[in-house]
């Protein structure tokens, strides 16, 4: 059977790609076996393509991003469609179309770069490090809110229950749930689709009615019947940025409604040069112009749609944020600037986030602590780095041995851990959640804990 592949994941693309085509503006302008496209990449859109992947960057700063929006296919094309996006262009890039340039026998690509009398280009170090950089690296001047002594807890989630139906229909969705997030993290909910990370999401923003627990917003519960003024309170306070940007936007509504559909319910402006001004601001901190207020969302880019989704919920002044897979449906490089953006309003507006998501690479970059989450109930939780360099429960394992790694080699000779749940006799010792080790939790029984308690010994 002969495949053709199309993904935006370069990580997946690893793992199943014999030969690997990139295209831009509509024309391939990098062809050649996996390994050479990944290790020895020469059009400057492949190299701004590898250097946006989370595992290539630093945590704490930003992830280089292509400047810019591809070019309209409509209107004629002069030179390298590429060349206005490019820092290093060439003057000839401008000018005329580059023909296709041998690298080798199997690896051919569309740029002036490779031609004899192009000035010594060199390639970016993030590409050149790409095989031994599997991981972000760590800036020295990243916080973690939740190691400061004084934290304080904004959202509590305690022995959270969330069930859908009735009688032999009933659904356990979530099923009692505890994690606190503090003021000024990311904590970040993983697992697989359907494990409940959603649901949890929607039950702190009231979208989802919960069955049992409580769910306490700066120790004040906010979950179930509370006065109109709390509920006033958290609709301000926690706002969420939905997954699919073009299905949480009402299609036939301009962005000027959209963005300010939250304050004109509420009543939150003073007259209507008030409204116009706030949604301009929104527009204007999400690197949108404001003049885009009078267009629909069909007319933007699945980027720009997500971005006016953030300008939503950041128009209510919220200072917690349930970001529900955010990016899940962008490419490379739309992602890396989305998570620029959403790491610098956490700095601007001391923003803390509840980032739900499935890809752990996004999650690693972003996170300071992660929680893992597997039919409704936490298994385990840790700091980031911590969990992914000592994970313990045997579900954890497996979703960290799935992850995929941009290096064909790596990917194909890596073993995947299957999880079976029944590994797991609680039939007399029951499980519990306990904190293993400072901060680190893990979900299991007494004789489950005397083996990661070992396993731990021996790293």
């Amino acid at each position: 059977m002969t495949i053709i592949y199309i993904t935006h994941d370069l990580g997946v693309v690893a793992n199943v790609a014999d030969r690997v085509a990139v295209m831009y503006a509509g024309q391939i302008v990098e062809i050649g076996m996996a390994e050479e496209i990944f290790h020895d990449a020469w059009h400057p859109y492949t190299w701004a393509l590898l250097s946006a992947l989370p595992q290539l960057g630093v945590k704490g700063e930003k992830l280089p991003t292509i400047d810019g929006t591809p070019p309209n296919l409509f209107n004629k094309i002069v030179g390298d469609a590429f060349a206005p996006r490019n820092r290093h262009a060439l003057n000839i890039d401008f000018k005329k179309e580059p023909p296709f340039f041998d690298v080798s026998p199997t690896h051919k690509a569309k740029t002036w770069y490779l031609d004899p009398r192009a000035p010594k280009i060199e390639q970016p170090a993030a590409v050149k490090n790409a095989v031994s950089m599997n991981a972000p690296q760590t800036s020295a001047a990243v916080h973690h809110p939740h190691e400061d002594p004084d934290r304080e807890a904004l959202i509590q989630v305690r022995d959270l229950q969330v069930t859908f139906g009735t009688g032999r229909k009933k659904f356990v969705a979530v099923d009692h749930v505890n994690f606190e997030i503090y003021r000024g993290e990311t904590f970040s909910l993983v697992g697989e689709s359907g494990s409940g990370k959603t649901t949890i999401g929607r039950a702190i923003t009231r979208i989802n009615p919960t069955t049992a627990g409580e769910i306490l917003y700066k120790g004040r519960r906010i979950n179930g019947k509370i006065p109109k003024s709390l509920d006033l309170e958290v609709i301000k306070g926690c706002q969420m940025i939905f997954q699919d940007p073009l299905a949480s936007l009402n299609e036939r509504a301009k962005v000027d409604y959209i963005v300010s559909e939250g304050i004109i319910n509420h009543h939150l402006y003073k007259d209507e040069a008030d409204r116009e001004e706030k949604v301009q601001q929104a527009l204007r901190e999400v690197g949108l112009l404001p003049e885009f207020a009078s267009r629909f969302p069909h007319e933007f880019s699945g980027g720009q749609r997500q971005r006016i989704g953030i300008a939503r919920a950041l128009i209510m002044q919220p200072e917690f944020i349930v970001a529900d897979e955010p990016i899940s449906a962008l490419d490379v490089s739309i992602r890396a600037q989305v998570l620029n953006l959403l790491n610098s309003l956490k700095q601007s507006r001391g923003l803390t986030y509840l980032f739900i998501a499935h890809d752990l690479s996004v999650v690693r970059f972003i996170s300071d602590r992660i929680a893992v989450i597997r039919k409704g109930r936490i298994v385990e939780l840790s700091e980031a780095e911590e969990l992914f360099r000592h994970p313990l429960h045997p579900y954890t394992k497996s979703l960290l041995s799935a992850v995929p790694n941009p290096d064909p080699a790596i990917e194909r000779n890596k073993k995947l851990l299957v999880y079976d749940p029944s590994m797991h006799d609680y039939s007399v010792d029951k499980p519990e959640w306990v904190e293993i080790l400072p901060g680190h939790f893990v979900y299991g029984n007494t004789r489950e804990m005397d083996g990661y308690r070992r396993e731990l010994a021996a790293m």
